[in-house]
């Protein structure tokens, strides 16, 4: 087990778990993990064939000025966290997208030569975490959509549900007991 910054986890050609708690979570081509700074997780692969996986770290001071740049830069996107210096994310599976797949793929391929690289990555990174924030607003509104509960307890409860679709994601070969769901 180890500790982490803010991160977004990808994987190409195979699939990396991911245990925190009582969470499980597979990334694959398909999908990507968000962790929030401070996270404890273990991480590990089963393949007999290579898998390419990728870890985007982000420090605070990063995601403060990318917060600031983005709120001077956009309106409406952010609205939502209002004068937060930080966002915490719904640490989840979240669908790759058309965008955030080009511009990881940008990022591992110029981290090859990362001093001659390295403002154009700093550059991606910022645009990956403008995509990250929108699907961070796009999972708030999911968990928001329905009900009439309190909007916690309803961010709380689709958390939670989040946890156990992903869990089956990670599982997805195994039969699963409702008691090892729940939990």
């Amino acid at each position: 087990p180890h500790w982490g910054p803010l991160s977004i986890k990808a994987a190409k050609g195979g699939s990396e778990f991911y245990k925190s708690g009582d969470a499980l979570y597979r990334v694959d081509d398909s999908s990507l993990l968000i962790f929030n700074e401070g996270k404890y997780y273990e991480s590990w692969i089963v393949s007999g064939e290579p898998v390419e996986t990728l870890t985007l770290n982000m420090t605070p001071a990063f995601e403060r000025q990318a917060l600031e740049a983005l709120k001077a830069t956009r309106n409406g996107i952010i609205d939502t966290y209002g004068s937060v210096e930080r966002i915490r994310f719904t640490e989840r599976l979240y669908s790759s997208t058309p965008r955030l797949e080009y511009l990881i793929q940008n990022i591992r391929t110029l981290a090859c030569n990362l001093k001659a690289n390295h403002s154009r990555i700093q550059e991606l990174f910022f645009d990956v975490f403008v995509e990250m924030v929108g699907l961070q607003g796009s999972s708030d509104r999911e968990a928001l959509a329905t009900g009439k509960t309190r909007a916690s307890a309803r961010t709380e409860l689709h958390r939670r549900l989040l946890v156990a679709k992903d869990y089956l994601h990670a599982c997805f070969n195994e039969d699963v007991a409702l008691d090892d769901l729940a939990r």
